[in-house]
């Protein structure tokens, strides 16, 4: 070979190198976009996955909670834990929604850390922790620590009240109210109660509903509408002295919580002016007081007996 001839060779080499060069760092930022799209593309999944939980959350935890409380009413055991056993069951169902999410190739995994009373006695706070990532990937993953206010109010799951069919001998029942028949007379009767049978027939919620009448002083408002609209809705009421959902489900009437309360209402007529006061946690607690009759429908002769603490509360 001449000169000319590696002079050629050498020119070919000089221009194929770059070439070569180049095409290697083209394929090296192409993988490097391919990989940014995929996890990026994986992230977004994932954060779907993890966001279509936390909506499925709330539901989730109203059917825990309402099958739950039938299962404690139905069995007539009060739960020495309501916190523990809530936490056990909603971890179940959990579980079974996460199984969902697999088909997906996404590993989800939530636990439920505590479940506690809120400021708001119609609410349940729940604390979770969720971490998530594709199965056969290391990154991305998502680990998140969420808190939500559940509302136990709910037209698909309706949450019972536990406590009268953890004090009474009543059975559990569909209705949105409930009748004593004789029952919560024999239960303040074996009390050795003063004037127990007032409460012959008497009838008291059942599901749990949010009272709409606020402030609550205007129950007297309307010539007393207000009050009869609040009892034939059976309605509840914040209290601070009524037991919260929780603490419902341990049979307990009152707790260091802020809570709920409800209207017993008398059904028979009497000329008893004197009895034990008309309200839920007042009557199924250790601690009993009287109130005096209130008549807010002449008509019927409708009456509550309040002493003057719930007097007060309710505008009378």
């Amino acid at each position: 070979m001449n000169d000319k001839g590696y002079i050629t060779g050498i020119t070919i080499l000089l221009i194929i190198i770059p070439l070569i060069i180049l095409l290697l760092l083209m394929i090296n930022v192409n993988q490097e976009i391919t990989n940014t799209t995929t996890n990026k593309l994986e992230s977004n999944e994932i954060t779907e996955v993890t966001t279509d939980l936390n909506n499925n959350m709330e539901q989730i935890t109203q059917k825990t909670l309402s099958e739950t409380i039938i299962t404690v009413i139905t069995s007539k055991k009060q739960v020495p834990n309501s916190k523990e056993l809530l936490i056990e069951n909603l971890q179940k169902n959990v579980n079974d929604k996460t199984i969902q999410y697999s088909i997906n190739d996404i590993k989800l995994n939530c636990t439920i850390n505590d479940i506690k009373p809120s400021d708001n006695p119609f609410k349940l706070k729940i604390i979770y922790t969720i971490i998530s990532q594709k199965s056969n990937h290391e990154n991305p993953i998502i680990n998140t620590k969420e808190t939500q206010e559940i509302t136990i109010t709910n037209n698909e799951y309706p949450i019972i009240d536990p406590l009268p069919y953890l004090k009474t001998d009543i059975r559990y029942d569909q209705e949105k109210f409930i009748e004593y028949d004789d029952n919560l007379m024999h239960y303040l009767q074996e009390r050795n109660i003063a004037n127990f049978e007032v409460y012959f027939n008497s009838v008291s919620p059942n599901i749990i509903k949010k009272c709409s009448y606020q402030p609550y002083t205007t129950h007297i408002h309307n010539n007393n509408t207000t009050l009869i609209n609040c009892l034939e809705n059976k309605y509840y009421h914040q209290s601070s002295d009524g037991a919260c959902i929780l603490c419902r489900l341990e049979g307990k009437a009152t707790c260091s919580h802020y809570g709920i309360e409800c209207f017993i209402q008398p059904k028979i007529n009497n000329s008893i002016n004197n009895s034990p006061t008309s309200i839920d946690h007042v009557i199924f607690n250790d601690s009993m007081y009287n109130g005096d009759k209130i008549i807010f429908n002449q008509e019927n002769n409708s009456f509550l007996y309040l002493d003057n603490g719930h007097r007060q509360k309710y505008g009378y």
